[in-house]
């Protein structure tokens, strides 16, 4: 389904809306939804074929997979006056000529990163387009997943600040997945080459607290596994505390031996995987709808009164329900 509508001035481009996967209403799903970028004038259809295929391997990607009923795919495709991005090193484009004003970092040229919201007309940055256009097709949901692909042969891209998922179309499937990581479930980079600069600050994936009862993953640990944990393949598909982490190759741990956030095309560790399945339900109630619809039922005479609900089952496992009258359980309704 192709939905068209136009915004903008003379001086910019209109925008096509898209839906690609729609699972449920907006205002009670994840919306992944892509920008073009790079993308010139007469290249919808490869956007929009770029987008399917990168949002198809999003969604069999774990945890995602298990909760892809969870999620909407929408695109929305601006077009910009040249192919590609703007690189700080060794090209002849200036930074303005794409339309979210996007960049590969002088220092990398793998770092790919748009304007974050601090001008005073913030429909002139990179993430205040993005935001704004998020606000004109998706208006009143907060549990929109940004995804900025761009259309260039080098391959790159951030969490832009954890605010929006860039990806180049080169592996476009890894980053993809890997820079949600960082926007859907705040993860942490588990690499130790050094990072100038960056916060030191603890997330769900990273620490370090070396004591067991201080880490934030300790749940996940074995009674018999070391702290920390050795390298070996006797830990290599245990949770542990495995040092390197964070840009340090030491001081700061990580809780698998090999995970996303670290190595290319390696899937999400289970604590990883648990951050992004919290962060999916914080986006999407698993209950759809319910009968009585109200939340507070005043009966006045004796009635038959039938109650249900319908839930947002994820693929391969079954949500237990439990219904109380005066704290007692009715065993024998699920």
């Amino acid at each position: 389904m192709l939905l068209v509508f136009a915004i903008g001035t003379a001086q910019a481009p209109a925008a096509i809306f898209s839906t690609i996967v729609t699972n449920g209403p907006a205002t009670n799903r994840v919306n992944l939804v892509f920008f073009s970028e790079g993308y010139t004038n007469g290249q919808l259809e490869k956007f929009l074929t770029d987008t399917t295929n990168a949002a198809n391997y999003f969604l069999h990607a774990e945890p995602y997979a298990e909760y892809s009923s969870y999620f909407n795919v929408f695109a929305i495709f601006t077009n910009s006056s040249h192919v590609g991005s703007t690189h700080l090193i060794g090209t002849p484009y200036k930074a303005g000529f794409t339309y979210f004003n996007s960049t590969y970092d002088g220092s990398s040229d793998y770092i790919i990163t748009i304007p974050p919201n601090s001008s005073d007309n913030k429909s002139s940055d990179g993430q205040g387009k993005v935001d704004a256009l998020l606000q004109k097709y998706l208006p009143g949901t907060n549990n929109d997943l940004p995804v900025l692909l761009v259309n260039d042969l080098t391959a790159g891209g951030s969490d832009n600040y954890g605010t929006t998922a860039i990806t180049s179309v080169p592996n476009v499937n890894y980053i993809l997945v890997h820079e949600s990581g960082h926007t859907l479930g705040k993860l942490g980079d588990e690499y130790t080459t050094p990072y100038t600069n960056f916060s030191n600050v603890e997330q769900p994936n990273t620490t370090t607290n070396t004591e067991l009862s201080q880490i934030q993953w300790s749940a996940w640990i074995e009674t018999n596994t070391p702290i920390p944990t050795p390298f070996s393949e006797t830990y290599a598909d245990a949770v542990g505390l495995f040092e390197g982490a964070h840009y340090h190759a030491t001081g700061w741990y990580r809780p698998y031996e090999n995970c996303c956030m670290q190595s290319f095309g390696v899937g999400f560790c289970p604590v990883c995987q648990e951050a992004l399945v919290l962060a999916i339900y914080g986006k999407a109630r698993p209950l759809d709808s319910c009968a009585p619809a109200t939340n507070r039922l005043t009966v006045t005479s004796p009635q038959l009164l039938t109650f249900s609900l319908k839930l947002l089952q994820p693929a391969t496992h079954s949500l237990n329900v439990r219904w109380l009258t005066n704290g007692i359980v009715f065993a024998e309704a699920t």
